[in-house]
């Protein structure tokens, strides 16, 4: 809680939500005292408000029941589902967790890394996740400082002393356009075990080592790069880049995690299937892209692709792309580069290089000769989703 007070103080509008939060409920002042009385309070306190005020009769109960599928389309302003609530002492409670289309895929380009994507080729339409393109400033004021470390590894760091809390960033080159033929999904299959379980840390023990300080750090693998993000109290740079040194370097891919993983991939795709915005932008890459060209592939993966990767593909993977010379970290916040720069190298600096990271680049496909369009139907929809794409 009290990392949460601090995190949103980060911006204007989030102090000014503050503000005005505080002053409709009590006082504008109580900002000032908010962090004390958070430390005073006790288990005892907890156990005795919640004794009070968490009772089964005071609950409100919201539940979806699923109509026949020929019924579906007649509930008008359900989305074929029948709507309950009911309160009290009434025991069933299904949750539904929200489901949201995947942002598209942007181009990448890293300059200052010597590195240039040929300007045509960009990411696929649609779905996929954001890769992580970073703009580097130039020098100025209030720019970026940029070191790269003997072993390869890239830190950018802008400081930014407004609030004690940091934002980190990141990529790593180790995304779908790496898959092999006939297991697309990979790479994002090998970012989705980065936190559960390393050689040193159970996922539990990971999980907590992060939760514990009141900071985050999420992986995506995306159609380029994995991609990492954090927030964090500026106090707690080392712990959390300890934590992320871990999962980058040393994960385990315990068999038990990767069986669990994999059924929640398999689930994602399936789900994305029925969703008619996903196979819109999904249909529109296989035509605009020939067989063979990473892009023609779902990132993700599919379920017979999931299906087929092993243990020892997830590792083999790993292996090969992960290095501290395919890894860019971005700090910025409560941080000055120079400490920044201490940190990353004690933490990082024994990361040996891979010897030899493989080309980012993709080869040119040829544009589709003519015009081509696909209509696929989904039953039970009632919402159309059109993707015009050119390449």
């Amino acid at each position: 809680m009290q990392a949460s007070f601090v995190y949103a103080k980060d911006s204007i509008r989030s102090l000014a939500q503050q503000l005005g939060y505080f002053e409709t409920v009590a006082s504008h002042k109580y900002l000032d005292t908010y962090l004390d009385k958070i430390a005073a309070v006790t288990p005892e306190a907890i156990q005795r408000v919640a004794r009070k005020y968490l009772t089964e009769e005071s609950r409100t109960v919201g539940w979806y029941e699923p109509l026949p599928a020929d019924s579906a389309l007649g509930d008008a302003g359900t989305g074929g589902q029948a709507e309950s609530f009911a309160s009290g002492a009434q025991k069933r409670n299904h949750a539904l967790d929200g489901l949201s289309a995947c942002p598209p895929v942007l181009g990448y380009r890293d300059d200052a890394a010597g590195l240039d994507t040929p300007s045509d080729v960009v990411g696929p339409a649609g779905g996929g996740s954001t890769s992580g393109a970073i703009s580097v400033l130039r020098a100025g004021s209030g720019s970026p400082t940029r070191r790269t470390f003997p072993n390869g590894l890239t830190l950018l760091v802008r400081e930014n002393h407004a609030n004690p809390t940091i934002a980190l960033q990141g990529v790593v080159k180790a995304g779908g356009i790496f898959d092999p033929p006939g297991k697309s999904g990979l790479a994002a299959f090998v970012g989705s075990m980065l936190d559960q379980g390393t050689k040193t840390r159970s996922a539990f023990e990971q999980a907590t080592a992060v939760e514990s300080l009141g900071a985050s750090l999420r992986y995506d693998g995306g159609q380029e790069t994995l991609s990492l993000a954090g927030n964090l109290l500026s106090g707690d740079l080392e712990q959390i880049l300890r934590v992320l040194a871990d999962a980058l370097r040393n994960p385990a891919f315990p068999p038990e995690q990767v069986e669990k993983i994999r059924g929640e991939l398999v689930i994602d795709y399936k789900v994305a299937e029925n969703s008619t915005s996903s196979v819109a932008a999904r249909r529109a890459n296989e035509l605009l892209y020939p067989v063979g060209h990473p892009y023609h592939w779902n990132p993700g993966g599919t379920d017979s692709t999931l299906s087929a990767i092993t243990r020892e593909d997830l590792a083999s993977f790993h292996a090969r792309y992960y290095g501290p010379n395919t890894t860019t970290l971005v700090l910025v916040g409560d941080v000055t580069a120079s400490r920044a720069a201490e940190l990353v190298e004690k933490v990082f600096g024994h990361w040996k290089k891979l010897p030899d990271p493989p080309p980012f680049q993709l080869s040119n496909a040829d544009p589709p000769k003519e015009a081509r369009d696909l209509v696929l139907q989904r039953p039970g929809k009632s919402q159309a989703d059109v993707v015009w794409a050119v390449r």
